[in-house]
Order: structure tokens, then C-alpha cells, then sequence
């Protein structure tokens, strides 16, 4: 990427995770297993450690200009990228494609989150995290690992935390003044970590979930030196925070948990779903969760799981949205978007919207973010 900032960051310390990853491994059968459908959780691996590793600062070396936005800063880059050659069809039922960003031609975006309003983070195979505008502009870049981000979520703009290939899920902030970037915290697991979250996805000293093969959900409490570990009997694929500070848990083998990080418990779970759950999402007391098995279900989630609504759909399910008025899923190809006061039929459908399958799928008001394996970020519009 031309004329753009990027932040290197390696963690160091005696308990800190040393990454070297080959160039074949971005390409292994073990990471497409895990892309594409294998279940299986990890056994006899210990609990993660958690320790606080040796600051490693990063400084930008390029000039960035710095915007207002809301009464608060931001890092812009100092040109904008060039738009990627279009030879898609941009325009489907009730939904049309407004801008697309692409990394790479070797990239493949595997993560996205919402940062703020009209920002979000796209993290990739090979361990960058780049920040986006709503017009698909990218606002600066990180590359806090070695190895492919399964899962990003931020608490504020300057503070994130990461699940990685490397078996690491780590705690980042970037410190706009002196152009930094610095790990605080790091949750070795010895095998791959799927899914992170805050407990408050407002609270930058909220818990912080994260979990993977090793089928342990790992709780790092608000004073980040002590942690608390529950076992979950299947691995964890997926996490998302609810309005009342509880972390929804998708896992390997179609269970669904709804976890209260402050007791370190397990409050509800479900089994309705019959194969893994890598899609979770959570708007208000409304949640809805996406598996394998080829189903979507909306539920209410004020007081455990009470099951809404749910909707056969025609491929696997690997990610899912939801928003005060829609919800919306990436099956195969195929996006779809619902009403969610008529669920029967899709408001909104692009079909063969991309290569391959979609990991990430955010909703903001009428602007739909998907992240794809074909290394495409695509915004559409809703009709």
C-alpha cells in the first residue's frame, strides 16, 4: 500500500509468545481446516498464561496528518490509495456495493469489527490490522503479529484486542501523540485463539474474553493482572459483548453460551444449533447466531436465551449482523439482509457478492461492511 503509515510491533518477554511464521503456513491445510469447517477443540493443552510483557514501542516513521472527528483525534494517512480496478456487479435486490478496499493481492481480510461511527478495523492472514473509512479509505495500518487475526474488537479508537493463529490474544493501545503502538497484555493459549471481546465494547477497562482450540474461555479482569478461566467442553468460535456487559460465546460444536464475565460463569446456553457457530452478533436485547448447520436464529437475550425467530438458509452460515432494524448474514456467496419486524423473506440479497466465503459482516444504519477471504472489503448501501 502506497504512502501509508504502518506500526510493526513484536512482543518480547520471558512469557510473551516469539512468532516466526513460514511462508507456506499462509497457505496451510491447517488454516484453511479451520476457515472452512473443522470443528475439533484442542485437549490436554494447559490454561492460558497471562502476563504483562516488556513494552515494545513502535514509532511511525512517516508524517500523518491529524483530523477533527467529534471532539477527538484521529490518524489519517498522508494520500489516499488508489481505488482497486471494479469489474464486479455493485448492484443486487435492495442493496448496492458504494466502495471496496483492497490490501493486497496476497491478503485475505479474515476479521472486521466497528471502531467508531464510520470506522472500521479489517484484520488479515498474515497478522495486519488496517483501519477504514466508511468511502473505503484506509486510515492507517498495524501489524501487531506474524500470523492471521481471527478476531479484532475495540473499546475506543486508540485501544484494541487481537486473537491470533500464534495462540496469542493480545491487548494493543497506540498513543496518538508520541506515534506508538504498545502491547499491554497477553494471553498465551498454545494453540489457536478464535474470537475476542470486550465485556464493554465503550469500556477500554472492561474484561476482556477471548478464546480457541483449547476449548477455555479466558477472562482477563479490569486491573489486567488477574485472569479467570472457563471451561466451555468445545472450542470457541466466535464472541460478542451484549448491551448488559454479558459475552455471547458461539462454539465448535453448535453450543451457545452466554457468559457473565464479572461472576465467571456460564448463565444459559443452548443447543439448538447441531454444528459450530462461527457467526455471533448482539444489538440491544436482540442477539442472533449463525452455524454450520445451515440456520440463522434471532433470540432475546435480556435474561438468557428465548428463542425469536429463525430461517433455514440454503449454504453455511460464517457471519452475521444485527442492528436495531436489520439483520443480516453472509451464507456461501450470498448476502442476505432481513427486516427484523418480518423476518419471512430477505428485504435485501446480493447473490455471488464474492469469492469464496465471508468471515466479517457489520451493520451501520443503512450501510452494510463485509470482509472476504477474496481480500475484498466491500460497503454496500441498503435501497
Amino acid at each position: 500500500m502506497r504512502n501509508c503509515i504502518t506500526l510493526r510491533c513484536r512482543l518480547q518477554g520471558d512469557n510473551a509468545a516469539t512468532v516466526d511464521v513460514k511462508e507456506d503456513l499462509l497457505e496451510s491445510k491447517k488454516r484453511r481446516d479451520m476457515i472452512y469447517g473443522s470443528d475439533g477443540a484442542v485437549s490436554n493443552i494447559p490454561k492460558p498464561e497471562v502476563s504483562k510483557p516488556k513494552t515494545k514501542k513502535v514509532r511511525i516513521s512517516n508524517e500523518v496528518n491529524i483530523v477533527q472527528m467529534e471532539k477527538t483525534t484521529f490518524m489519517e494517512m498522508s494520500a489516499s490509495a488508489r481505488p482497486v480496478s471494479d469489474r464486479e456487479n455493485t448492484v443486487g435486490e435492495g442493496l448496492t456495493r458504494i466502495a471496496k478496499y483492497s490490501f493486497g493481492s496476497n491478503e485475505k481480510f479474515i476479521s472486521l469489527c466497528k471502531v467508531r461511527d464510520n470506522r472500521f478495523a479489517v484484520g488479515t492472514n498474515s497478522g495486519y490490522v488496517v483501519l477504514l473509512d466508511s468511502d473505503g479509505l484506509p486510515l492507517i495500518q498495524f501489524r501487531p503479529h506474524k500470523a492471521c487475526v481471527w478476531d479484532i474488537s475495540f473499546a475506543s479508537q486508540f485501544d484494541f484486542a487481537s486473537a491470533c493463529e500464534d495462540g496469542t490474544s493480545v491487548i494493543f493501545n497506540y498513543y496518538l501523540a508520541a506515534q506508538e503502538l504498545t502491547a499491554n497484555s497477553v494471553a498465551s493459549f498454545q494453540s489457536d485463539v478464535f474470537a475476542v471481546t470486550y465485556a464493554d465494547c465503550n469500556d477500554i477497562s472492561s474484561p476482556v474474553l477471548s478464546g480457541g482450540l483449547s476449548a477455555t474461555i479466558c477472562v482477563l479482569h479490569s486491573d489486567r493482572q488477574n485472569s479467570s478461566f472457563i471451561a466451555s467442553g468445545t472450542s470457541i468460535q466466535a464472541m460478542h459483548a451484549t448491551q448488559h456487559k454479558k459475552v455471547i460465546v458461539g462454539g465448535g460444536n453448535g453450543t451457545c453460551s452466554l457468559v457473565d464475565p464479572d461472576r465467571c460463569v456460564i448463565v444459559d446456553s443452548t443447543n439448538l444449533h447441531t454444528r459450530k457457530v462461527p457467526a455471533v452478533s448482539c444489538s440491544g436485547d436482540v442477539a442472533v447466531t449463525g452455524g454450520f448447520d445451515r440456520v440463522l436464529r434471532l433470540w432475546d437475550v435480556r435474561s438468557g436465551f428465548k428463542m425469536v425467530n429463525e430461517r433455514s438458509i440454503p449454504e453455511v452460515v460464517t457471519a452475521v449482523a444485527v442492528s436495531d432494524k436489520y439483520a443480516a448474514a453472509c451464507s456461501g456467496s450470498d448476502l442476505l439482509v432481513w427486516d427484523l419486524r418480518k423476518m419471512t423473506n430477505p428485504v435485501a440479497t446480493k447473490h455471488n457478492a464474492w469469492k469464496d466465503l465471508t468471515r466479517g459482516l457489520v451493520i451501520e444504519g443503512n450501510l452494510i461492511v463485509t470482509a472476504s477471504v477474496d481480500g475484498i472489503t466491500r460497503f454496500w448501501k441498503m435501497s
